[in-house]
């Protein structure tokens, strides 16, 4: 199928090209010295959802798919070779997920192609070169050639004469083939196949030939058993949100991993086996399948919100405007809640193995962020065409800058821990400043005592993020590796029991985090986390925030400064506009900003209409005795209100009016905010405030309940960027305008 090619090349990735992908293989197998990649010792196993090196090091993968479904089907024969894998090392990409394909590995029953798994030998022998860890993925889309595409070999397939509809295509035939269907429900039967034996023995038979002779090389992250596994004709049964499909999981489908596993571990004793639920987990339907008894398993799953693809398409049948990223952020997180449910519940490892499949990448920036909350390695789909195009017959081009779609790479190359010599606590890159923060403690993962301070975590820091280089700071330990290495090395300090590093760009600052200070998971330091989903509420000490919570708190450890916020970034799918801090230098501090980064300093017109997206800020400050919104340390790093109404008809009402009488205003001196008493004859009893800042907004919030008996209350308020009134009443008729129906008890309007 055709391969689209990018032309975007960004200058900041020329540098790493010209370097990465010029640097011929060492004969020593040492690394260029541009990679951000640091192999694990030994053989990877697992702590519960941890991946852990031979030395108990908790290890984390940044990496993508390298896909080979058809023709030759082995990466070499892409033209994947050595400028991709120094590309790759120089991007801090340190696992490369490779397709395997049933069908070319047993071609004929009974007769195993070697020479295509030598082809995959060599190719995890490179990347080892590199540091690079190889997933052996086996992989299968539309059940195989039969279906004109990938996986199980013909002699394998018994579809009894039904149908054969491959017309309608990926992945229409899951739903519309009744030939495939029928392939499945032999399969997931372990009937007898043409072979004369059972066709889950046939399928053990490849994955054991294929581990068998992989077991004893370097590199090797462990097996994927198979790729997005369909359940065949009882797939309706297995669409229920929230529910999934309990019969089929726990009977025949977790029957097929207890056949399977032990003859693959049998083949290889070592190392990590991965299973996958069904394809529909990655739309947010979960797992119930229960995996056999060995030690050293790991779940590996899928992220493709089939809802957000949806409203992308939904909007450009209706000519409008494409959803923001953030629209998709709720099923991201659904899909990662459900892979911690299911690590919590088997103790089985965590690896999101694909994602992606386009060039949006504000949309994937977003996905990455969601991943980071939950501390979740990842793996993108895939190299080939959305990193490096490709070419003539469709074989990768040269990984160099004329082919290379720089803004994806510069996207997926963000730092990241690499090796955690404890266990992390959390962590979170903020593309906008590229100010990079993690936290972890110093406990081992799998609960054996704590790291000593010679124990190096490695934080991958490529120079792709970095350009012009960067600036570390450790509280709990020390850097040890020279000054803009690619490679981040920290040492704990003596007795230290948590440690925080932050990055910054060379000559810059730190971002005080907009979210949460501490994972719902902190247990130190003073730290507390409660996770009431789906709201979170956490406090810690210190800077660095990773959870996207409802509400955090922190203290800056060097100036004593106290703050409360509460985030309404997009990343938080529970509110739709602005923050709300509380700080001890300006006791309250309001933002909200659309279309545009709050600005310290942007200039405030006294008037409700908003400035250009490059300055509005909707910013207030209460409590002090001027009109000067703070322009320290709380602010939003990304757009945060809904878009702007168009303005109401003349003569729109919208919440009360402002007491045109009041009988007292308290204090009276010009203060952000006076406390009024009404003087209105029909009894009513009101509080309103005028608020406003240089840096940011001005209006009135005014609070009135009704002295007529019937209990209305409403509130109102004006702000310069965040966009108006906001009407609230019991009986649905508090603003009688043309944007909210009468019967609602919850108006909005905005002028």
């Amino acid at each position: 199928m055709p391969r689209g090619r990018s032309t975007a090349i960004a200058v900041t990735v020329l540098v790493v090209l010209s370097v990465g992908g010029a640097v011929a293989r060492a004969s020593t197998g040492a690394p260029p010295s541009n990679s951000a990649v640091v192999a694990p010792a030994g053989v990877v196993g697992h702590a519960g959802r941890w991946m852990v090196d031979a030395d108990g090091k908790v290890v984390m993968i940044h990496g993508v798919n390298m896909a080979t479904k058809w023709g030759p089907a082995y990466p070499a024969a892409q033209n994947f070779d050595e400028d991709d894998a120094a590309l790759l090392a120089a991007s801090g990409m340190n696992a490369v997920r490779l397709t395997v394909e049933r069908y070319r590995v047993e071609p004929q029953a009974g007769v195993f192609d070697e020479a295509y798994v030598d082809h995959f030998a060599d190719t995890v022998r490179l990347l080892a070169d590199h540091g690079i860890m190889s997933l052996i993925d086996f992989h299968q889309d539309s059940w195989g050639p039969t279906f004109f595409d990938n996986g199980f070999p013909d002699w394998m397939t018994m579809t009894d004469g039904l149908p054969n509809l491959y017309q309608v295509g990926f992945p229409a035939q899951y739903f519309l083939n009744p030939a495939l269907n029928r392939a499945f429900d032999h399969f997931w039967s372990n009937d007898v196949g043409p072979s004369g034996r059972r066709l889950q023995d046939d399928d053990a038979g490849i994955l054991s030939h294929v581990a068998s002779r992989l077991s004893s090389l370097d590199g090797v992250l462990g097996y994927e058993i198979m790729n997005e596994p369909w359940p065949g004709s009882q797939w309706p049964t297995c669409v229920v949100p929230a529910v999934g499909c309990p019969v089929f999981d726990q009977g025949a489908y977790s029957a097929y991993y207890a056949n399977v596993i032990p003859k693959v571990r049998a083949a290889d004793p070592n190392h990590l086996v991965w299973y996958e639920p069904l394809t529909m987990f990655n739309d947010g339907v979960p797992t119930n399948m229960t995996p056999p008894d060995d030690p050293n398993l790991g779940f590996a799953f899928h992220d493709y919100p089939l809802v957000c693809a949806g409203f992308d398409a939904g909007a450009s049948a209706f000519g409008m405007p494409k959803p923001p990223p953030s629209t998709c952020n709720p099923f991201d997180s659904v899909v990662m809640d459900n892979a911690e449910a299911h690590s919590a519940a088997t103790g089985s490892a965590l690896l999101q193995t694909e994602f992606g499949a386009t060039m949006d990448t504000p949309r994937i920036e977003q996905q990455l962020d969601v991943y980071d909350q939950h501390m979740m390695p990842w793996m993108f789909w895939s190299y080939s065409r959305y990193v490096d195009s490709y070419g003539a017959n469709e074989v990768l081009d040269p990984a160099d800058a004329a082919h290379v779609n720089a803004p994806m790479l510069k996207t997926l190359s963000r730092p990241y821990p690499q090796l955690v010599a404890g266990t992390p606590r959390g962590w979170n890159f903020d593309a906008a400043s590229s100010t990079f923060a993690l936290t972890y403690s110093t406990a081992r993962a799998d609960g054996g005592g704590a790291f000593g301070s010679d124990a190096e975590t490695v934080v991958a820091v490529p120079n792709i993020a970095y350009p012009d280089g960067y600036d570390a700071t450790v509280t709990g330990g020390q850097v040890v590796s020279s000054a803009d290495a690619p490679v981040l090395r920290v040492r704990a300090d003596d007795g230290a029991d948590r440690v925080e590093v932050t990055v910054v760009p060379s000559g810059g600052h730190a971002v005080t985090p907009t979210n949460s200070a501490c994972p719902q998971t902190a247990t130190s330091a003073g730290g507390v986390g409660v996770d009431a989903a789906p709201y979170r509420v956490t406090g810690c000490q210190a800077g660095t925030g990773v959870v996207d919570g409802t509400v955090s708190a922190s203290v800056d450890p060097t100036t004593g400064q106290g703050y409360v916020i509460q985030d309404g970034r997009p990343t938080n799918p529970n509110l739709l506009a602005g923050y709300i801090g509380v700080d001890t230098q300006h006791q309250l501090t309001l933002v909200g900003c659309a279309g545009g980064d709050y600005q310290p300093g942007a200039p405030d017109e006294w008037n409700q209409s908003p400035d250009s997206p490059d300055t509005n800020n909707a910013m207030a400050s209460i409590g002090m005795g001027t009109f000067t919104a703070p322009s320290g340390p709380i602010g939003p790093t990304s757009p945060c209100s809904p878009p702007i109404v168009p303005t109401p008809s003349p003569g729109t009402q919208c919440g009360s009016p402002q007491d045109p009488a009041p009988a007292a205003i308290v204090p009276g001196n010009g203060s952000p905010l006076n406390v009024y008493t009404s003087g209105s004859p029909d009894g009513s009893t009101g509080v309103s405030g005028e608020f406003g800042g240089n840096d940011g907004a001005s209006g009135y919030l005014q609070v009135t309940s009704s002295g007529d008996g019937t209990g209305n209350v409403t509130t109102g308020g004006t702000s310069k960027g965040g966009g108006g009134l906001v009407g609230v009443g019991n009986d649905g008729n508090e603003t009688q305008d043309r944007w909210t129906p009468d019967g609602l008890p919850f108006a909005v309007c905005q002028h």
